[in-house]
């Protein structure tokens, strides 16, 4: 529940190949969250909330 607020700001990204999203209110990304899927079930989440790590991530190519 922690990241439902977020959901308005979300974008469909790739994620080291697989499918993934993440929100950036006002450009600023705040979580990433990519899927493992496995015979069209998914498997496992990871969800990224570390400021730092987020605030190197290149967003140019993603659609707003």
């Amino acid at each position: 529940m922690r990241f439902a607020d977020l959901a308005q700001f979300a974008r469909r990204v790739l994620v080291n190949g697989a499918p993934g999203l993440i929100a950036a209110p006002r450009g600023r990304p705040v979580a990433l969250l990519s899927a493992t899927v496995r015979a069209d079930l998914i498997v496992e989440l990871d969800i990224l909330g570390d400021p730092d790590r987020l605030s190197r991530f290149d967003l140019t190519a993603i659609d707003s």
